[in-house]
């Protein structure tokens, strides 16, 4: 994070004040490894102050470099997201051939992206400073 803090908002931030500690219990214990990319937007979200864009629903796992990993399920995760109400579902590019899998009606009603790298999701996860609600 620390290479990346001005992209993501974190110019002056003094990350010698501040440890972040974060355990994963190892695959096959629990769900969550495909949950990489939210946890990257929490953080980045909690370090920055910013909220995350409403409506938008995400999948996909995480490299320490920032790619975003295939997940198993993607049309259950987005008939889920549509049934909740989500405009958008953010998952990895290597899941583009299941898209067909979902039925039509849930694909006409909902925005999908694919993406690589977080550097795709950063923009579409952060609601821009100059957006944010005015205290």
């Amino acid at each position: 994070m620390k290479q990346n803090k001005e992209k993501f908002g974190l110019k002056d931030f003094d990350f010698t004040k501040i440890d972040l500690d974060i355990n994963i219990t190892p695959a096959g214990k629990v769900d969550g490894p495909s949950a990489g990319g939210l946890m990257v937007t929490a953080i980045v979200s909690a370090l920055t102050g910013r909220s995350v864009t409403p409506g938008l629903a995400m999948t996909g796992e995480i490299t320490m470099r920032g790619d975003i990993l295939p997940i198993g399920g993607l049309k259950q995760k987005v008939m889920a997201a549509h049934r909740m109400g989500y405009k958008m579902v953010i998952f990895p590019w290597a899941n583009l051939k299941d898209v067909e899998d979902i039925p039509k009606e849930v694909r006409d009603g909902i925005e999908l992206k694919a993406v690589k790298t977080y550097d795709e999701i950063y923009p579409h996860a952060i609601v821009p400073a100059e957006d944010a609600p005015k205290a």
